[in-house]
């Protein structure tokens, strides 16, 4: 999220932004303790209903990325820009365990 973006186009102020901000970082902890509730205590800690409910969630997150491309592509450009933001983020998903293990093994 671009914060210059927030203050100079939409106006907000400094705090305002921060939470705006931090506001999928702190969705994400949030939905990581309710998600383990749900799964230990309501469903008995059987995991399937749980990976199958995070599929469908992942599905619901995978279509809101979507429109980033949508700002800088045309109509009949719109499939390939949205296939190089989808391949930008998968390869950073594929690499980032091997590049930040080595780092944290010496923690």
């Amino acid at each position: 999220m671009d914060t210059d973006y927030l203050v100079t186009v939409k106006g907000f102020a400094s705090v305002k932004m921060g939470f705006l901000a931090s506001a999928p970082c702190i969705g994400a902890v949030a939905g990581n303790m309710i998600g383990g509730i749900i799964s230990d205590r309501l469903l008995d800690g059987r995991r399937k209903p749980m990976l199958l409910l995070s599929g469908l969630m992942l599905g619901i997150g995978f279509a809101g990325y979507s429109p980033y491309p949508m700002g800088l592509a045309s109509k009949s450009t719109y499939p390939t820009a949205f296939g190089i933001v989808n391949f930008l983020g998968q390869i950073g998903g594929a690499t980032a365990p091997p590049c930040c293990a080595p780092s944290s093994s010496s923690v």
